[in-house]
């Protein structure tokens, strides 16, 4: 999967309670190409405008720009849908 444009269903989910900076976080889904513990990068105001536990089919390429940990991003510009 490394550098290839991928659509995949992730969801948001508080994440103060496991030690993030970051109050509202999305992960993966379970059942799909990569693991729902992975890390996600996405716009941050897509993330925070509707509740916790909204649900979003985005793009995203995995990538290792924070050193040896690979992760998901999807950058701000690229189009998502709100699918729950």
């Amino acid at each position: 999967m490394p550098w290839e444009h991928h659509q995949i269903v992730v969801g948001t989910y508080s994440a103060r309670e496991h030690g993030s900076k970051s109050e509202v976080r999305v992960r993966p889904l379970p059942g799909q190409m990569c693991p729902p513990d992975m890390q996600v990068q996405f716009s941050r105001q897509a993330r925070t405008q509707p509740k916790v536990g909204t649900c979003f089919r985005i793009w995203v390429k995995e990538t290792d720009l924070k050193g040896d940990i690979s992760f998901l991003q999807s950058p701000w510009q690229w189009p998502y849908a709100v699918v729950g």
